[in-house]
């Protein structure tokens, strides 16, 4: 309980911070659209950990002082631009490539002026589109399922995403935390990637084998990305302590364009080879859409990221403006198909989960507001009398009543309609006794085997509300499918297999799970696993005969997604 608790206490801080940065972003950019004339734009872009104009008439120039102001930072620089405002001068003292000093006046343009046609729709869409839906898809998918690694990661790495490709302008009253977490979500958002795809659907056998390799490239992975934004954030607080790690800078730079691109190539390897070697056709079709959707997006900001490398620039600088344009809007699609793969194909079984629990929760609220009004209704119904004369002893004597009445019987009718409710969402309590007793009173009735089987199986699945269930029973060294409410061919399980030895070497239910699988799990084969697969197998339960194991029984998962409790197991 303690650590569920804390699970969401971190989801929710972390959640009003995006929302916070995130609001404040978007209420920036639209602020600047609509006063595009007002909105004043940077005159000097000037190269990380350095004092020198990237781009422009001053090109090659190393800016010294703004307005008689000995420039020490980039948020100095930013400050002053804004203080100007869009038409306002600038004097600049620079130092030229031939090491010349000057001074001269620097015209702050306006949005206006530089903002492109369609440049607003590419605002748009990597400032508010993109964002939302990656940091939306996320945070439900964590907390709808906190205990779940693959939320979590997925979770970092769309919040990864939202950060690389919107390029934050607006840092809000705490510039440094406003920084720190854009540098850790952007260093973040490749190695997460490549991790996301390891474990989606489910891990590669290398990788539950052996863990720790993926720890080891992750640590690798992230640390350009931390080492360049460190350098980044100490840049826009001081420049003259930067400009000494310029070269470090640099190298970190690319380090992390690298590590992003390996990221992303180990994520499409990653589907790529899920894709042939899925058992389920469900798993291999999600993860078809997901490839192809990731390909459309990602592929080409792959290439011009690459392009940019390559020629020891920052991407998408000397890229045609068409093409850079076409690429950012493409990146869109990424976040809408990992949502379409994880809500619509229920490839985490969101959607389930968020209808029942909604309608759960407007159920309890409907109950305790019925039950509020019932109770109001009384006191009203007692006191409004309350003012007539000679009534006060009479009125104490109503409201003491009608207190333990609500007390007794109000709990008793609750208790009853909560029983009703749980049952209803699949989530009630169920007395094992009596339900073992009534099994034992039916099971002299029958004669045959089959009509025992489907008795009893029908009751676990009452019971328990689990609809796939599938009962094995041995025959000689074979064990073969008796009853199951599983559609399709009936599965025959060798005597010899992993299963068997599993459940003979432990007399006891086995939890079957394949995210951090126990060892009996990893020791399984091929075939072993499909069986599981082909069952939907969350707890195989062992029938122990005269000498050996006499049959295999499987549940599948609870219709309520809860875990299979020790009463459970019990039962």
């Amino acid at each position: 309980m303690a650590r569920a608790a804390f699970r969401y206490v971190i989801l929710a801080l972390l959640f009003a911070a995006a929302c916070f940065l995130e609001g404040g972003e978007i209420s920036n950019l639209i602020g600047r659209i609509a006063h595009q004339r007002a909105a004043p734009v940077d005159p000097l872009p000037i190269a990380t950990a350095t004092r020198t104009v990237a781009s422009g008439p001053l090109a090659g120039d190393q800016v010294l002082a703004i307005d008689g102001k000995p420039v020490s930072s980039m948020d100095q620089i930013a400050r002053l631009v804004n203080a100007a405002g869009a038409g306002g001068e600038l004097r600049v003292t620079v130092i030229d490539r031939a090491g010349r000093g000057r001074e001269l006046l620097v015209r702050v343009p306006s949005l206006a002026e530089r903002i492109r046609p369609g440049e607003i729709a590419l605002e748009v869409c990597t400032v508010i589109l993109i964002p939302v839906v990656a940091i939306g898809l996320g945070f439900a998918a964590a907390l709808i399922r906190p205990a779940d690694p693959n939320a979590w990661i997925m979770l970092a790495m769309l919040l990864g995403f939202a950060e690389v490709f919107e390029g934050r302008d607006w840092w809000g009253p705490f510039p440094i935390l406003a920084m720190l977490w854009s540098a850790v979500w952007m260093s973040l958002f490749a190695p997460m990637g490549a991790w996301f795809g390891l474990r989606f659907p489910e891990r590669f056998r290398w990788d539950i084998r052996r863990p720790w390799i993926k720890f080891v490239l992750m640590a690798i992975a992230v640390a350009p990305g931390l080492v360049y934004f460190s350098l980044w954030i100490l840049w826009r607080r001081d420049i003259n302590a930067a400009q000494v790690y310029r070269l470090l800078a640099v190298r970190s730079y690319f380090g992390w364009l690298a590590a992003g691109m390996v990221g992303i190539s180990v994520f499409f390897w990653s589907l790529s080879v899920k894709i042939r070697t899925a058992k389920a056709a469900d798993s291999r079709r999600r993860l078809r859409i997901l490839s192809l959707g990731s390909t459309v997006a990602l592929t080409p900001a792959f290439f011009v990221a690459l392009y940019g490398m390559l020629q020891g620039r920052d991407p998408f600088s000397d890229v045609p403006w068409l093409v850079s344009v076409t690429a950012t809007m493409l990146v869109a699609i990424f976040p809408l198909t990992l949502a379409y793969v994880i809500v619509v194909e229920r490839a985490m079984d969101l959607r389930f989960v968020i209808r029942r629990g909604i309608q759960y929760a407007v159920a309890r609220g409907a109950l305790y507001l019925l039950r509020a009004a019932a109770i109001g209704y009384g006191f009203y119904a007692v006191a409004k009398n309350a003012g007539r004369p000679g009534h006060q002893a009479l009125l104490f004597t109503q409201l003491g009543l009608l207190a333990a009445a609500t007390v007794v019987i109000g709990r008793r009718r609750a208790a009853v309609a909560s029983q009703w409710l749980d049952r209803k969402f699949f989530r009630e309590a169920y007395d094992a006794e009596k339900v073992l007793s009534d099994l034992a009173g039916e099971a002299g009735r029958f004669i045959e085997i089959g009509p025992l089987l489907e008795k009893v199986a029908t009751r676990i699945g009452d019971t328990l509300h689990v609809p796939d269930i599938v009962i094995l029973l041995r025959e000689g060294s074979v064990f073969r499918t008796a009853y199951t409410t599983r559609p399709g061919e009936r599965l025959d399980l060798p005597a010899s297999s992993g299963i068997v030895r599993a459940l003979g070497q432990r007399p006891e239910p086995l939890r079957v799970w394949f995210r951090d699988a126990p060892e009996w799990i990893r020791a399984l084969d091929g075939r072993d696993l499909q069986t599981l697969d082909l069952m939907r197998t969350q707890l195989l339960l062992p029938v122990p005969g005269k000498e050996a194991l006499a049959a295999i029984v499987s549940l599948g998962p609870k219709l309520s997604e809860a875990p299979y409790s020790a009463i459970d197991l019990r039962l």
